[in-house]
């Protein structure tokens, strides 16, 4: 499930895509898929996707975390 608004859904994410790659380094768990998104500190990270048998690239757009 890709919630409505979330950063995963405004890069056109959508239920049944696989991530193979998040800025070019092999994603094979969550993980991983969280430690290319912590090392690319907020900016956009091209994220390799499987859907229907085809690879594409989306941009993720990390939410920027608030200072307090």
């Amino acid at each position: 499930m890709v919630n409505a608004g979330s950063p995963a859904a405004n890069a056109g994410l959508a239920a049944g895509d696989v991530i193979v790659r998040a800025s070019n380094r092999p994603v094979n768990s969550r993980s991983a898929l969280a430690h290319a998104i912590r090392i690319g500190k907020g900016d956009a990270i091209p994220l390799a996707v499987l859907r229907d048998h085809r690879e594409f690239i989306l941009t993720l757009l990390p939410e920027k975390r608030k200072k307090f």
